[in-house]
C-alpha cells in the first residue's frame, strides 16, 4: 500500500499596528511511502513524523513572530499500491499503433514477452 501523512496547523500572530491577531493556517505533508510485508511500520512512521517536524520548524522565519496554535487536522491517506505484473500487458494506444514505432508483444502463454521482443526485435 502507498501512504502519506497530511498536517493542518493554525499559526497565530499579533500585528503591532492594530493589536489583533492574526491566525495563519500552514499544510505540511510527507512524501508517499510505499508500505509491503517486509517493511518496518514504526520505522517508517518515525520518518514521516520526523520530516514533518522539519518542515515545520522550518516554517516559521527568524523575524515572523509566528507563533504555533494548533493542530486543526491530521491526515493519514492510505490506498492500495497494484504494480504492473510481469503478464501485465497495455495495449498500444491508436495514434501509435499504426505508425509501427513500437512494438507491443501480447504473450497469453507465458510470462516472457519482453524476451518475446528482444527476440522480434533481431529479426
Amino acid at each position: 500500500m502507498k501512504t502519506s501523512l497530511h498536517l493542518n496547523n493554525e499559526f497565530i500572530k499579533m500585528d503591532l499596528a492594530t493589536g489583533k491577531v492574526v491566525k495563519i493556517t500552514q499544510h505540511f505533508h510527507s512524501e508517499v511511502i510505499l508500505i509491503n510485508e517486509a517493511t518496518n511500520i514504526e520505522e517508517k512512521y518515525r520518518e514521516i513524523r520526523d520530516t514533518i517536524l522539519e518542515k515545520v520548524a522550518n516554517f516559521q522565519p527568524q523575524k515572523s513572530r509566528l507563533q504555533f496554535s494548533q493542530v486543526l487536522y491530521l491526515d493519514i491517506n492510505i490506498s492500495p499500491y497494484k504494480p504492473l505484473d510481469r503478464s501485465s500487458y497495455l495495449p498500444t494506444p491508436e495514434y501509435i499503433r499504426y505508425r509501427n514505432a513500437i512494438q507491443n508483444i501480447q504473450n497469453r502463454f507465458d510470462h516472457k514477452c519482453f524476451i518475446w521482443v528482444q527476440l522480434y526485435a533481431l529479426l
